[in-house]
């Protein structure tokens, strides 16, 4: 069979690989596969059938909101549609016009129906489409192979915060335990499961191998596991990749992080949300500022550099809590500060909030865009985007950032950008408010 392997356009200027259809191909390879990134081009030859992401795996906990443009791209793909990712998983309704469509995660649904439609077989009782018995998920991940990389054009894809380049994504687990009210978990499930630290290690050098030097592992909860994460560290000491990842503050320690450090590691990326205890008690985070602060520490102290993502607009915001927020930030001294306006998304526990507060009454990806910051607050959005751009202003703007970093050209430069971007920037999550 002739398949192309299409994703759907990205909101942001970092381009990231559709590592998700990479593992599709890999379980595909006995057809002809074609991959079609449509943030490069949308021309498509001929096929048999068009297999379609709505977003790549970086934006299955945060999808994209430009649903006019999803739309809009999914009337242009003509020929036989099989449709996959969150937005299909959370609202299938909207999406069953234009294909058919596959609900949670994806990659053993995709390889039964193309088995079963390659041999002129009846695909309609396919475990994991939308109608049918629900796909259990994955347990053992080791199972599915590696991402075809040589289907994917490392090359073209584009992250800021990459040493060095070519780089790629790897994921070594899936799904969140944690409760937090705003993370989206449709897809991969509040399950943690794990690759085994022998499978990553593999994936590693097979990356090495095919030329690339960056690596930015995208785990919700790379440490989840400590002695998993030390022995991933421990087998790729001497490759001499590059790498970044996120987790938890509550899951790590300056051990693993020096470790880390000692096998590559150069940034970490930290869900801090908030910089006022009552709001993250609300959010339902489980840390503390105190734990944050310990391990910002141990990262500059080692040289690991620092990215924090924090939030406004969550319920029960202010703009005194906000100012805490600011203040902890600055305290911190982060080389990287990102601000995001809380977004409920369908099938989160603040999208149900929103219901019973009266603001929501349907399930819809408008709803998300329509109720940003608006949901256990007083705050209008426009306010909070004229917020957003005042604490990018005073962050990166003042002289303890600039000069403590003015032999770091390289993270002065890409902390500047996010600060820059939003400057310009008069659009919300790719859609005109």
């Amino acid at each position: 069979m002739k398949i192309n392997l299409i994703n759907l356009p990205s909101e942001e200027t970092s381009i990231l690989p559709p590592l998700v259809l990479g593992y599709i191909a890999s379980l595909l390879k006995e057809h002809e596969v074609k991959l079609v990134d449509f943030n490069f081009s949308e021309e498509l030859e001929e096929s048999d059938l068009n297999i379609v992401s709505t977003a790549s795996v970086d934006y299955y906990n945060n999808p994209p909101l430009n649903m006019e443009k999803i739309f809009e791209c999914l009337e242009k793909i003509k020929g036989k549609k099989l449709i996959f990712g969150p937005h299909v998983t959370s609202t299938p309704e909207i999406f069953k016009k234009y294909g058919e469509l596959v609900i949670g995660e994806p990659e053993l649904t995709v390889k039964s129906y193309v088995e079963k439609l390659s041999k002129n077989e009846d695909v309609k009782n396919v475990k994991g489409l939308y109608g049918n018995e629900k796909r259990e998920l994955i347990r053992d991940l080791d199972e599915l192979p590696f991402p075809d990389r040589n289907l994917i054009k490392n090359d073209k894809y584009y992250n800021p915060l990459a040493k060095k380049k070519p780089y790629t994504m790897l994921i070594t687990s899936r799904g969140c335990p944690f409760k937090c009210i705003y993370c989206y978990n449709e897809v991969f499930g509040h399950v943690w499961r794990s690759r085994s630290a022998k499978n990553v290690i593999e994936e590693f050098k097979d990356i090495k191998e095919k030329g690339i030097k960056e690596v930015w592992i995208r785990d919700d909860l790379f440490s989840m596991d400590r002695d998993r994460a030390l022995e991933i560290c421990e087998g790729i000491n001497n490759l001499g990749i590059s790498w970044s990842c996120q987790f938890r503050v509550d899951t790590s320690d300056r051990e693993l992080l020096e470790k880390m450090y000692e096998s590559g590691c150069h940034m970490v990326s930290l869900g801090i949300e908030s910089g006022s205890e009552k709001i993250l008690k609300s959010l339902k985070k489980g840390i503390t500022i105190e734990k944050v602060k310990e391990v910002v520490k141990d990262c500059k102290e080692i040289g690991i550099s620092t990215r924090g993502y924090f939030i406004i607009g969550s319920p029960g915001e202010t703009r005194e809590t906000i100012d805490e927020s600011f203040e902890v930030a600055k305290k911190l001294d982060l080389d990287y500060f990102l601000v995001s306006i809380m977004t409920p998304y369908v099938g989160t526990e603040i999208y149900e909030l929103g219901k019973r507060e009266g603001l929501i009454d349907e399930d819809s990806w408008d709803e998300s865009l329509k109720n940003a910051g608006k949901i256990g607050t007083d705050f209008t959005w426009k306010e909070l985007v004229e917020i957003k751009k005042k604490l990018y202003k005073k962050y990166y703007l003042r002289s303890k950032y600039i000069c403590g970093r003015m032999f770091k050209f390289k993270i002065l430069k890409n902390g500047f950008y996010p600060f820059l971007k939003q400057m310009k920037r008069r659009d919300f999550r790719g859609v005109k408010k």
